[in-house]
């Protein structure tokens, strides 16, 4: 960060500064990121981040929703034979 000013103003900056290192929010993430950047790891690629199941919503953490949702019970299947329209709980 290339700030200056005077030091009284100095935590004022610090609170706006998005240089300033700041750990992710998701529980058991210890990852310190610049603040410009927390709300896309948090949100997006943080292995400990916090999704709902689409079909159940129930919550999984990172990965393990997509292997979820591959096997999801409560997910609705189309009949695999061409042309009947009919939809099934897997």
């Amino acid at each position: 960060c290339e700030w200056r000013g005077e030091v009284s103003e100095y935590a004022e900056h610090l609170e706006e500064c998005e240089y300033e290192p700041v750990a992710c929010p998701n529980a058991g993430c210890a990852k310190l990121l610049l603040k410009s950047e927390v709300d896309g790891h948090a949100r997006g690629t943080c292995a400990h981040r916090l999704s709902r199941c689409a079909h159940c919503a129930k919550p999984f953490k990172g990965a393990g929703l997509e292997k979820h949702e591959a096997r999801c019970p409560d997910a609705l299947l189309s009949c695999p034979n061409g042309g009947c329209g009919v939809t099934v709980a897997r």
